[in-house]
């Protein structure tokens, strides 16, 4: 009974495939998939509502800051006690026994400035001298 259904199956011709056109075909597959995997991931991220926002036109110091803060990858303390750079999270800049992220940029005593942006960058500066 299967091998009457078999006969019914249109099969490929067994036809010759060089060695080229057989590299461009699995490249070209992997490629698709890369995309389709990397779209999948990058539409499930939370700071991707932050480029709608027009990050990207913005000025240079003001977008690259923005960027860094809402994908969480700064200068800040708790990143690089993620990426052990750091010993701790807590803020090495003010006496407070605070976790220095996003939230503690603006509270923080040690940084000067009135936006985050220019915390940021004070944060950055003073981190580099430590």
């Amino acid at each position: 009974m299967l091998a009457k259904k078999g006969t019914q199956i249109i099969q490929q011709p067994n036809t010759y495939k060089s060695f080229h056109f057989t590299k461009l075909f699995i490249k070209n597959l992997i490629k698709q998939n890369w995309k389709a995997l990397l779209t999948s991931r990058v539409t499930a991220r939370i700071w991707k509502s932050s480029f709608d926002r027009g990050i990207f036109y913005k000025h240079r110091e003001k977008a690259v800051s923005e960027f860094r803060i809402a994908v969480g990858h700064d200068c800040l303390a708790a990143h690089l006690y993620r990426i052990d750079i750091f010993t701790s999270p807590n803020c090495p800049l003010c006496e407070k026994n605070v976790v220095m992220d996003r939230n503690h940029l603006l509270g923080c005593p040690a940084l000067r400035g009135d936006s985050e942006v220019t915390r940021y960058w004070s944060a950055r500066h003073q981190l580099m001298r430590h």
